[in-house]
């Protein structure tokens, strides 16, 4: 149960991470009181929605998790199971940060047995460590760049990943605080990637090594 819980806070981060993207222009992953949870006893997610459908899939990819089941419900939206779970695994998979920083592929599977809810199987494959994905730092803006790849570079850190909440993080502007903290080590050939693209930044990725 507190492995369950720790990945609900980290999910959390990557929802709120997501806040304001441009590529979709609506608000991504809301969490409120009414979001979905894991069931008391049961490895199992509840959706209601479209939206927590994609939330659930985010909790699997911020606890690492290789595979998980999500009763999707039709009460709401009146979804269809295998169209919502079609783009929920390609927009976790391309059009969030966290998912196109962590995940290779995202495959699933729908049984639709059950009377009032269908059972979404979403199998996650990682180019990304479980280590990895811990040691993600989180930063409300750049303000806090360039002393965190600074701490990075003096703990002789090989790697610096960063997931930015503000929706205005621009890519010239974190190019230039790197290139301002590598110039001042006398360091060159850093790289920065950015996911899930440079027009719609929240995770930057910067290698050191």
């Amino acid at each position: 149960m507190k492995r369950r819980m720790l990945a609900l806070l980290w999910a959390a981060s990557l929802l709120l991470g997501c806040t304001g993207c441009s590529l979709l222009h609506r608000e991504w992953y809301e969490v409120t009181t009414h979001s979905s949870g894991y069931y008391e006893g049961r490895d199992a997610l509840r959706a209601d929605t479209y939206q927590d459908l994609v939330n659930d899939i985010l909790v699997l990819v911020g606890n690492h998790s290789e595979e998980g089941v999500i009763w999707l419900y039709y009460a709401q939206e009146g979804l269809d199971a295998n169209d919502a779970a079609e783009r929920a695994c390609r927009e976790v998979e391309n059009d969030t940060p966290m998912g196109a920083y962590a995940v290779s592929y995202i495959q699933y599977t729908v049984d639709d047995s059950a009377r009032n809810y269908s059972a979404i199987t979403v199998t996650i494959g990682y180019q990304r460590t479980e280590q990895q994905l811990i040691a993600v730092k989180h930063a409300t803006n750049t303000s806090a760049l360039a002393d965190l790849l600074t701490e990075a570079a003096e703990a002789g850190k090989s790697e610096l990943v960063v997931q930015f909440s503000s929706s205005d993080t621009q890519a010239q502007q974190v190019r230039q605080i790197v290139e301002r903290v590598q110039a001042a080590r006398g360091s060159w050939g850093w790289t920065v990637n950015f996911y899930p693209s440079t027009e719609s930044i929240g995770v930057v990725e910067i290698l050191m090594g």
